[in-house]
């Protein structure tokens, strides 16, 4: 399942590099002006996951998960 996300209010330079960004991964990306007329927002279609990503516990340090 995919879902459209949002940036808004980008500049024009910023709009730009997201949108290779997201090309270069070969995402489908909309530019659209917004409603002031001086900024950008940036729409890219992105999967959904499944599940909520879990934080690696890797570089937990033991003393802190006894609290």
């Amino acid at each position: 399942m995919k879902s459209w996300f949002h940036h808004s209010n980008c500049t024009t330079e910023e709009a730009n590099a997201l949108i290779l960004q997201y090309q270069a991964r070969n995402i489908k990306t909309e530019k659209h002006l917004a409603d002031d007329y001086k900024s950008w927002t940036v729409s890219a279609l992105l999967p959904e996951l499944n599940h909520i990503p879990q934080p690696s516990r890797r570089w937990e340090q033991p003393i802190w998960s006894r609290v």
